[in-house]
């Protein structure tokens, strides 16, 4: 990533220019909603998760996008910022809400592109993969138990 190592600076620019997107732009703006995906990006390489997680809940909702999605779909930029979400999931341990979204990520791609292409592209096998490592990671979590101390 450009900002390695810089990853504060890079918060601190982003959000000042997203003040200034957010009002000039407006809040539900593409490029306004790019910049909370960046921002969610820098917040998730400086591991602060929860903050990464609740800009990108903001930034999927889908009344945002009424204005520029086609009739045939979601919008492409909801698609990849959901993406994020579910690897911002991935990154805390968060297996079933990752599991969740991706679920809610195949169905947006089911309908893009109109007469099921979405689902012909290369980032619907990325996701089935992305998905079905999550289940198997799930399975394998759910056959540890905790150990309590008194077991020892």
């Amino acid at each position: 990533m450009p900002w390695t190592g810089r990853s504060e600076e890079a918060e601190e620019v982003i959000r000042t220019t997203l003040s200034i997107a957010e009002r000039n732009l407006g809040i539900n703006r593409g490029g306004t909603l790019l910049g909370k995906a960046w921002l969610s990006q820098t917040l998730v390489h400086q591991q602060k998760y929860a903050d990464a997680e609740n800009v990108l809940l903001d930034v999927i909702q889908r009344h945002k996008y009424e204005t520029s999605v086609r009739e045939d779909g979601e919008h492409p930029d909801r698609i990849d910022y959901m993406w994020m979400l579910l690897n911002c999931y991935d990154a805390q341990g968060k297996i079933d809400d990752a599991i969740r979204i991706g679920e809610e990520l195949h169905e947006a791609v089911t309908t893009i592109g109109g007469q099921g292409l979405g689902t012909k592209h290369v980032f619907a096998k990325r996701l089935a993969d992305k998905q079905e490592e999550l289940r198997e990671r799930k399975k394998v979590m759910a056959g540890f138990r905790e150990v309590t101390y008194s077991e020892i």
